[in-house]
């Protein structure tokens, strides 16, 4: 990773978005084509601004942005972010935590897409907005199955790995439906960058898949 890659990427912000930034991200957008850079460990950003969204590519260099009100939710969860956009398009990004951990921007994000009051009276109004960033990340994933041998949130990652990938994928299914979207395990790339978390983390228990501790 280039030293200067935070500086490379603010390229994109005009000069007085630099101290409106919110919160920012390293990683790598995923995408078709995308693997390559992946593997080869190049990097992007994510810039949170009050008004809008921007993703960096800065080698070479691309930008583009979505605007606040064009984002319908954010989702965290086995180590990558997903941003849902309206018209139904989604984009994933992989987060390296080495560089910019989740937390900071997951609650900065809360706060961007949180309901907030209105002038007029005082109510509560929504921005017909949704957050899913696994309720599981600031209470705890509940532990659906812990009477029996399979794989529950309390086992450990080791265990996950030595499990077969119907054990793997039914785990997932579990955790991500507490938050309503089970089909989330079924993409291979969720369980490609759980398989990747548990190998650095093989002592974790499996809630760290959600919480990223």
């Amino acid at each position: 990773m280039e030293p200067d890659l935070w500086s490379s990427a603010a390229e994109a912000l005009d000069e007085h978005e630099h101290a409106l930034v919110m919160a920012r991200l390293a990683g790598t957008i995923v995408g078709p084509g995308q693997t390559e850079r992946l593997a080869r460990g190049e990097r992007d950003v994510v810039f949170l601004l009050p008004d809008r969204l921007v993703l960096v590519r800065p080698e070479p260099f691309w930008s583009g942005s979505y605007d606040r009100g064009q984002i319908v939710r954010i989702m965290l969860a086995a180590g990558h972010v997903q941003f849902d956009v309206t018209g139904g398009d989604s984009l994933e990004f992989w987060i390296d935590t080495d560089l910019s951990p989740a937390e900071p921007f997951v609650e900065q994000a809360q706060n961007w897409l949180a309901p907030r009051r209105s002038s007029a009276g005082g109510a509560i109004i929504g921005f017909g907005l949704a957050i899913i960033i696994a309720f599981l990340f600031i209470l705890g994933p509940v532990d659906l199955m812990p009477s029996d041998d399979r794989l529950t949130v309390k086992s450990s990652c080791g265990d996950f790995l030595r499990a077969g990938v119907d054990e793997q994928v039914e785990l997932l299914r579990r955790l991500f439906g507490q938050v309503g979207t089970p089909a989330e395990a079924d993409k291979p790339m969720t369980l490609d960058a759980s398989r990747r978390h548990c190998g650095e983390h093989n002592g974790a228990t499996l809630d760290s898949l959600v919480t990223g501790k």
